[in-house]
């Protein structure tokens, strides 16, 4: 959503220009993703005690990186659909609320799956849906944590203040809101990596339990 506010700020740009830079914002975002989310599952695997190697975290995130960029391709899309077809179709008076309702619906159903896409080795598909049904498991902790990460983050976009000036030295308040924000960032991205490895033998059968499931069921024949 971000991104778009980013890319109709150049809207005087050519077409040719904005969709380069759509493509390379997609990039940067996914090759980012998918390290900090492995570098998170590694760093959660040594407070557990089954930690992967460091050459691990790289080869994880590279195996990630084209599938991850589908996936922020479809969010790209879904904010897309949110900011210009919903807010159209509703009109000026409920338009708001249905950008909030999209960016909310998509961020319920699919936030899990860049976490998913990388600590399973999935593709899209399957990491799109296993996040479903890890956003669709009992309680409530999950609406809590999605609702409160998006209203901070049209908080902090809305209270931003815009310049049509930019410095190539920005200032020292500057550098502080953006590490402040990527801070917030990267804990809600945390938040979920724990989520998902709490939940995760919920939704994902242990192969260590599949002996035993299948001695049970020759035993259950017998």
């Amino acid at each position: 959503f971000l991104d778009i506010q980013f890319l109709a700020a150049g809207r005087s740009a050519s077409a040719v220009a904005l969709g380069g830079l759509a493509v390379g914002l997609l990039v940067v975002r996914a090759a980012l993703l998918s390290l900090w989310t492995s570098l998170i599952l590694a760093s959660l695997g040594e407070a557990s005690g089954t930690g992967a190697p460091r050459r691990e975290v790289v080869r994880r995130a590279t195996r990630s990186f084209f599938p991850m960029l589908g996936v922020e391709a479809g969010f790209f899309l879904i904010s897309v659909v949110a900011l210009f077809l919903v807010a159209g179709f509703l009109g000026p008076a409920f338009g708001q609320l249905g950008i909030i309702a999209a960016l909310l619906g998509g961020m319920y159903f699919f936030i899990f799956a860049p976490v998913v896409l990388v600590a399973e080795g999935l593709g899209v598909r399957g990491a799109a849906r296993l996040a479903i049904k890890a956003a669709r498991l009992p309680g409530q902790r999950h609406v809590f944590l999605t609702f409160g990460y998006l209203t901070l983050a049209i908080f902090l976009s809305l209270s931003t203040p815009g310049s049509r000036l930019a410095y190539a030295t920005p200032s020292l308040t500057v550098w502080i809101f953006v590490l402040f924000v990527s801070f917030i960032h990267l804990s809600v991205l945390s938040a979920y990596v724990y989520r998902w490895l709490a939940v995760r033998h919920l939704l994902v059968p242990d192969e260590t339990d599949a002996p035993k499931a299948e001695a049970d069921e020759v035993s259950a024949l017998r």
